[in-house]
């Protein structure tokens, strides 16, 4: 299920430069990249979790999460950051297993759809999460 990272980029300059405000920038973003991650991108994955569509127990849909994986990386995974490992099931479920290949079911493609939404986000959603945080520094 690895697909490639979204990428947002930021620029200081001028006289506002300065390591202590690196520091708190790189933290604001982080903790909207996770919210973001998390509200945009896990609860997305969970929602086309339904009975008849991926859920039959529970346990996939409760193993989906969000974590920070590094500095201002959010990974969303089936178990892998909270577990150290995915679910057995969720490559199958997503369409990603070698077996999905030679079966009738191609999965799901929840994690697949999920990320190109987030990849097409609006400037003003990353301001939601981000910028407001960003903003917060300065008042």
């Amino acid at each position: 299920m690895p697909l490639s990272p979204i990428t947002i980029e930021y620029e200081l300059t001028g006289k506002i430069k300065q390591s202590m405000l690196d520091e708190k920038m790189d933290k604001a973003i982080s903790e909207g990249i996770l919210e973001m991650a998390t509200i945009e991108g896990q609860t997305k994955i969970q929602d086309q979790l339904f009975p008849s569509h991926g859920y039959i127990t529970g346990t996939l849909h409760r193993s989906i999460s969000t974590a920070l994986v590094g500095p201002m990386v959010a990974q969303i995974d089936a178990g892998k950051n909270r577990f150290g490992n995915n679910l057995v099931y969720a490559s199958w479920v997503e369409g990603t297993s070698p077996r999905n290949a030679s079966s009738s079911f191609k999965g799901y493609k929840m994690f697949q759809k999920t990320f190109k939404k987030l990849e097409g986000m609006s400037e003003a959603v990353v301001y939601k999460y981000i910028g407001q945080r960003i903003m917060r520094i300065f008042r």
